[in-house]
């Protein structure tokens, strides 16, 4: 039976602006569909054929297909032969390379098997709301909001652009449309699809070109947006369908066939008819590098072009469309027809590399994809036949059994057992994976000077393809054999190529270095002192120990590996192949080069606890490791791209500056033909050859495996990833691929009016580093976050907040040679940086600066107001006596009893945290309620506590209260104050409500 739904009238014309608007009467009668009816797999046998006459009645162009379909369903029945000897060679289930597609329409067929729609809105956007505006409102105020007409935009228009894709990827048939709503209706879903199946039988249209005749679609659709967060919300129907999501780096998709999202029946008028199909949702800001990532970068690689709409037009398209329709609908629809096309090459892509004609969920994905099909066809298989084990030796992983009882029901009365096979670590790899992860760390990144740098020739370098090089050096382990390195002189030779894992103790300090090599990771990033106690890779210690250092080895694991055979090269190789064959700058070389440089991430994906929003559960929730995890590989990588940066800077002389270093890439005064000859160290040797392999003599003859980005006269630093263009070089005294202009900002927001103008934010943050005080703020736009959007059914509306600017140093570095210079004709502080002695050395500056800082801006001196900030050299004195006075104030009040009471939570503050918290809760102490004022029980306000304070290892129960009401007392002022319990305090309040006192927990500073 047909189902009756909220329907709203869809538009020919913009009812707003046209009298006497034309409506469509969307019906779906004359739609005839192909594929499997139902998202459960059925079986073959009982599955009719799809023959291409079923599909288009053009004869010409059948004819055009029959030679081919002959070519296709040969591979057919080769491909499903040599499945059937995969799985006679299978322990169990083959690691997929793809996921299935529950829709079952066969792949690899001559007939289209999948329908690409790309989709848009137009809105009228709503004005940035203040981000503080709810910090206030009490809880039933924030529900009353849910759901409000005033952070939902105005929806204008729906467009969309359909392209039917032949067996190799080009377009078998296409048409595009637009829909328009009356203002504050929406469009469902269903009445989307429907529009735009019914859209594509219809017979030709006047001057409509390349117009084919169909007889049928398929039911399997890939609905493609770019940057879907923005647009799906705009689905009247969207508050039904948004917990079968994934959000994925901020964009919402399917990652899989979720049978709830996929089916959506097609409509007759108000009701739903009894054809259905079926939804994959694609978002192709995850299919691009995340340096090209607007639709018009895209358009720019399809070469086509996204239509230009100046800045008040795209705040009023209203406006826009009453004055010029025609405009306004070729730029909607161009943007949709962007997202299709583009998805359209991946699909293409997808089919050329051998893998399902899809879209996958990411480029990542894709490339993981690639490599494991790699792996089973190619890797040591000269015959090409699939050899499923190959990936799991490879990556160290092997098969076990689980099995499980399930209890009798109507169905089966006396119950059974039911077996399934499980990926798990080899035992040795497992057992010392811990150690591996505490040897990963991110990338190297330091400013090395505060203020204006030397006016000189400032070449910005960058390892060539540094993790994807680094990556086909991994030699391939024997995971029978890892083992503790008995020998506490292994260190003294071991190659950088190793797959070792060193926990050692360093001392540079015999023979002080300027960059130090050995990181020591903190909550503040990696830090480099001169001596202290680490984690490391083989990489690190070889370069260490080239330069001198002490180390005392105090354990190592070392996984033995041969080196003559490097599993990540070949594949390597395999896409620079591939990636060779198209032209500079298209879209095919793109995707081979970002699948090839994506793939490392894969590696290191779940190491560290990361927790994101997951819009299926509504909850925050751990990031799972990927299908290639690896702890071994991924530590060995990182380590070796710092070791091989580290070893290049120490090998150029004291008379080269440096600005700083960003992850694979170092500023510094040092030309070409001087840096080159710094190339040849053990490290960089290893480096050389596979860059050389991967990229020519050719390529390598200039800079080595070193490219440089940007040429500057004078650089601005500082902080990490806080640089800016002081004075610029001519264009004749840079390179012809070199940028003019070196911008990191720190994750400070520009202006949004400057965001694609480099020299205007050049501008602007120079300009806000010489004038800044203590009390200094810019306004910061953000979009609303997808929690926001989900749990309020909201639209990503705006919102804007005044932030504090910070653009002092870090402290990663001791400074020295203190003096002043000038920053566009204003005297300003600058000093150099050399290492810290110990890591106790930084904390104890770093802590006394957050102490200095917060000091002065809570109150601010109104005389001096650039007081707290580091512009003077008299500014950096005051500093610098006041942190022996804390130090001896501290010192001092160790040793008293309120100290001792201090120091009682100073190892797990967090910990004291929670029992103090319970405490006063319990005891309605602090400002928290009486019990019979309270509005939460022990459970509900335990349930906010572990939200926000409870780790992995400490979790927060009403046990927890229960248990604390029976201290005598709270412990007061015995909490060490950090900026991340005061954030975590912050959000307690804001959860509960409850704004308690916790000024008394703190330890005095």
């Amino acid at each position: 039976m047909s189902k009756t739904t909220s329907i709203s009238t869809v538009y020919i014309d913009p009812p707003q602006f046209t009298t006497n608007p034309r409506k469509l009467d969307i019906r779906v009668d004359d739609v005839a569909l192909y594929g499997a009816r139902d998202v459960r797999p059925t079986k073959k046998s009982k599955r009719k054929p799809i023959r291409l006459e079923d599909v288009v009645e053009d004869l010409a162009l059948i004819k055009k297909f029959k030679k081919l379909e002959v070519e296709v369903e040969t591979k057919i029945i080769e491909k499903e032969s040599e499945v059937k000897k995969e799985l006679d060679m299978e322990a169990y289930n083959p690691i997929k390379t793809d996921d299935e597609d529950p829709s079952h329409i066969q792949s690899d067929t001559i007939v289209p098997t999948r329908l690409i729609v790309g989709f848009d809105t137009e809105y009228v956007t709503k004005a940035p709301i203040a981000s503080n505006r709810f910090k206030t409102l009490s809880k039933e105020e924030k529900n009353a909001l849910k759901g409000s007409d005033e952070f939902r935009n105005e929806v204008l228009s729906y467009q969309y652009y359909a392209i039917l894709p032949d067996y190799e990827g080009k377009i078998f048939k296409k048409w595009s449309g637009i829909l328009y709503v009356e203002p504050g209706q929406r469009l469902s879903r269903s009445q989307f699809i429907s529009a735009v199946y019914m859209r594509g039988f219809e017979p030709k249209r006047t001057n409509e070109k390349d117009y084919v005749k169909i007889k049928r679609l398929p039911r399997s659709v890939i609905l493609v947006g770019h940057f879907t967060k923005v647009d799906l919300p705009a689905f009247s129907d969207f508050k039904d369908f948004k917990h079968t999501l994934d959000n994925v780096r901020k964009s919402m998709i399917t990652v899989i066939h979720d049978p709830t999202f996929a089916a959506c029946p097609l409509i007759n008028g108000t009701t739903n008819s009894k054809k259905k199909i079926y939804f994959l949702l694609r978002d192709t800001f995850l299919l691009t590098s995340s340096v090209e990532q607007s639709l018009a970068s895209l358009g720019k690689l399809l070469k086509l072009r996204k239509l230009p709409v100046n800045p008040d037009d795209y705040k009023r398209m209203d406006l826009f469309l009453k004055r010029d329709r025609t405009s306004y609908e070729t730029y909607a629809i161009r943007d949709a027809e962007i997202a299709a096309k583009y998805a359209l090459t991946i699909y293409a892509n997808q089919g050329a590399m051998g893998l399902r004609r899809d879209v996958p969920p990411t480029l990542s994905g894709m490339g993981v994809g690639l490599l494991l099909n790699y792996w089973m066809k190619k890797y040591h298989n000269p015959n090409e036949v699939r050899n499923p084990e190959m990936p799991r030796l490879i990556l160290g992983q092997k098969v076990l059994r689980d099995t499980t009882y399930v209890k009798p029901s109507k169905n089966n009365k006396t119950g059974y057992t039911r077996s399934k096979k499980v990926i798990v670590d080899e035992d040795l790899k497992h057992w010392n994976t811990d150690f591996t992860v505490d040897c990963y760390h991110g990338g190297r990144n330091e400013q090395y000077f505060f203020g204006a740098g030397d006016v000189g020739h400032w070449f910005d370098y960058d390892l060539r393809s540094a993790y994807p090089t680094a990556m086909s050096l991994i030699p391939r382990p024997n995971w029978q054999s890892i083992f503790e390195v008995k020998d506490l002189n292994y260190w003294k030779t071991c190659d950088p190529d190793d797959l070792s894992f060193f926990y050692v103790d360093f001392d540079f300090t015999k023979k002080p270095v300027r960059f130090p090599v050995i990181p020591i990771r903190t909550q503040y990033g990696l830090i480099y002192p001169l001596k202290g106690r680490s984690c490391c890779t083989a990489a690190e210690i070889v370069a260490a120990r080239n330069l001198g250092a002490e180390i005392t080895q105090i354990r190592c694991v070392k996984a033995e590996a041969d080196k003559n055979d490097r599993p990540f090269k070949d594949f390597i190789l395999f896409c620079i192949k591939n990636r060779n064959q198209y032209p500079k700058n298209s879209l095919r070389r793109l995707i081979w080069k970002e699948m090839t440089n994506g793939t490392y991430g894969k590696l290191a994906q779940g190491l560290r606890v990361k927790r994101a929003y997951n819009l299926r559960e509504n909850e925050s929730q751990t990031l799972r490791p990927s299908k290639l995890t690896n702890s071994f590989y991924a530590s060995f990588v990182t380590g070796f791209v710092r070791a091989a940066l580290g070893e290049i800077m120490n090998a150029l002389p004291e008379t080269v500056s440096f600005s700083n270093c960003t992850t694979d890439g170092i500023l510094c005064t040092a030309p070409i033909s001087q840096i080159k000859s710094c190339l040849n160290g053990p490290i960089g040797k290893l480096f050389h050859e596979s860059a050389l392999l991967f990229h020519g003599e050719q390529k390598l003859e200039l800079t080595g495996f070193l490219e440089v980005k940007s040429e500057i006269k004078q650089p601005l630093g500082w902080k990490t990833r806080g640089q800016a263009t002081l004075q610029f070089l001519k264009r004749s005294e840079i390179l012809k691929d070199s940028s003019d202009t070196v911008l990191a900002k720190a994750g400070i927001s520009t202006p949004s009016e400057y965001r694609n103008l480099d020299y205007k934010q050049n501008e602007w943050i120079i300009n806000k580093f010489k004038t800044r005080d203590i009390t200094t703020k810019y306004d910061v736009n953000f979009q609303a976050s997808t929690r926001r959007i989900a749990q309020n059914d909201w639209d990503a509306i705006s919102f804007y907040q005044e932030k504090f600017l910070n653009m002092e140093y870090d402290w990663k570095r001791c400074p020295t040679n203190v003096q002043t210079r000038t920053i566009m004709g204003q005297d300003h502080l600058f000093f150099e940086t050399k290492p810290w002695n110990t890591l106790e050395d930084f904390y104890k500056y770093r802590e006394a600066w957050i102490a200095y800082f917060s000091k002065r801006r809570d109150s601010v001196d109104e005389d001096n107001k650039e007081l707290g900030t580091l512009k003077t050299e008299e500014s950096l004195k005051v500093f610098l006596e006041y942190v022996p006075q804390r130090q001896a104030a501290i010192d001092a009040y160790v040793g008293s009893n309120t100290g001792k009471r201090k120091y009682a939570y100073t190892k797990d503050p967090q910990r004291g945290l929670k029992i103090e918290i319970c405490t006063a809760f319990g005891k309605s102490l602090l400002g928290f309620p009486k019990p019979e004022d309270r509005t939460f029980d022990y459970p509900g306000f335990a349930a906010i506590l572990n939200k926000h304070l409870g780790t992995k290892t400490m979790s927060i129960s009403r046990r927890d209260i229960e248990n604390n009401i029976r201290r005598k007392e709270l412990k007061l002022g015995c909490i060490p104050k950090t900026p991340a319990l005061a954030k975590i305090i912050q959000n307690i309040k804001a959860d509960s409500g409850i704004d308690f006192d916790d000024t008394q927990l703190w330890a005095p500073e």
